[in-house]
């Protein structure tokens, strides 16, 4: 079912729950199989994308599939590579490094997975180029969306981008890859519950933008990847496709909300601040490691909220100066415009609160029907190996209640955080 939702989402026949219409995407093709690398030249000339093509790469994606890509390539067009000589950080510098690498090119290719899809679709926003991926390890959700995880001055910000032409998953490149990525693949989709929970109580409280088309598009994978979770540590092609379809619906699901709200939430705030604030020295970790281990500290503090009292909120303590003296003035002042768009000062704030002390069972129980369990998400992530303790992604656990404590500080985004922090139980709920 989930492979017939992708191919009526590219054709534009899939109905909208939120509408009468129906769910369109910009991707125009979606290949997930066997022997794509082969068929590079074939799946490329598809697209027509024009060339010059740059194959953007690190070290390792281009052993993977990056020379096979490249070969099947020259006998189409000509192709560029611009293979960095290590792993890049997802920063401005690589961005710039891909476009000044890539000047002969008329459309880009990324052979890889996060910090290379997100290296070149900004690039190729950035220079009104088109381009497709090669992925090549199960390891995020970004394949086919259309933002990109780029930190700007030392600030994780979520960064429009193009879309993906097309999106091409070699399920034999892809079983080949260290199981820890597709353990960290895992790790980045099992935040659905969580995300939309926090983008619920937002729309419920502030009256943000919501949506439930980027959640039915996960309904039935997402229940093969919690109950069967250990087919992915086995290599097991049901298990590996299933969660496949489930990052890059994921990534369709922020295309069609036209951003990330419904996959980042206050999970991925945690994993940005320790991305921002983490010591360089600990032991490298991957993205989705971070979302497996921040997700399951996000469910319990959703689930001690949901089922407390009604919240009687606070005005928000935080200004400018705090931000400023906390992170220096260029990160501070970066965090401060965002903080204040979702600041509620005093009468908001009791606004609020007089709307909770009538409204909350209401609340409580519709986010109740969409999240799950935090012993269930713990469950699929212990079955599949991925980690699930700050010391399982090297973070020492007083550092994590930092960050637990400090991530809504550093995104517009209202989550239950906020909603913790402003009613007082925040300290209480953190991770000792």
């Amino acid at each position: 079912m989930s492979a017939a939702t992708i191919e009526r989402l590219l054709s534009g026949t899939l109905p909208d729950p939120d509408s009468a219409g129906t769910l369109a995407v910009r991707t125009r093709q979606v290949v997930i199989g066997e022997g794509l690398a082969a068929r590079a030249g074939e799946l490329v000339t598809g697209l027509d994308l024009p060339g010059p093509v740059a194959l953007v790469a690190d070290p390792a994606t281009h052993r993977a599939m990056g020379a096979q890509v490249a070969r099947s390539l020259s006998g189409e067009r000509r192709v560029v590579e611009v293979v960095f000589a290590a792993s890049p950080q997802p920063d401005e510098a690589a961005v710039a490094e891909v476009l000044e690498r890539a000047t002969a090119a008329a459309s880009l290719l990324a052979v890889g997975s996060g910090t290379i899809n997100d290296l070149t679709k900004c690039a190729a926003a950035r220079s009104g180029r088109r381009f497709a991926v090669f992925g090549t390890a199960l390891s995020m959700n970004g394949y086919a969306s259309e933002n990109a995880a780029i930190t700007v001055a030392g600030h994780k910000k979520s960064l429009a981008a193009v879309p993906a032409e097309g999106v091409f998953l070699d399920l034999g490149v892809l079983a080949a890859a260290p199981v820890r990525l597709t353990r960290a693949g895992l790790g980045d989709s099992i935040c659905r519950p969580t995300a939309q929970v926090d983008w619920l109580l937002s729309h419920l409280l502030l009256g943000t933008p919501y949506r439930t088309a980027p959640f039915r598009l996960l309904e039935e994978d997402e229940q093969h990847l919690l109950r069967k979770s250990e087919g992915l540590a086995r290599g097991e092609p049901t298990a590996l496709a299933a969660l496949a379809r489930t990052l890059v619906l994921s990534g369709f699901g922020m295309a069609i909300c036209g951003g990330s709200w419904p996959a980042s939430q206050a999970e991925h705030l945690v994993s940005h601040w320790i991305d921002m604030r983490g010591d360089p020295r600990w032991p490298p970790s991957f993205h989705g490691e971070h979302i497996a281990v921040t997700t399951l500290a996000i469910a319990r503090i959703q689930e001690a909220i949901l089922r407390g009292p009604p919240p009687r909120l606070t005005p928000e303590p935080l200004d400018e100066a705090a931000l400023v003296d906390r992170y220096g003035p260029t990160l501070g002042r970066s965090c401060w415009a965002d903080v204040a768009r979702k600041r509620l000062d005093a009468q908001r704030a009791a606004e609020l609160t007089d709307r909770l002390a009538s409204e909350w069972a209401d609340v409580a129980a519709r986010c109740g029907t969409i999240a799950k369990p935090a012993a269930e998400i713990e469950a699929a992530l212990t079955r599949a190996g991925a980690p699930t303790t700050p010391s399982d992604i090297g973070v020492p656990p007083p550092f994590f209640r930092e960050a637990v404590r400090r991530a809504r500080e550093i995104r517009d985004r209202f989550t239950v955080l906020d909603l913790a922090a402003l009613s007082g139980r925040l300290e209480e709920l953190a991770p000792p």
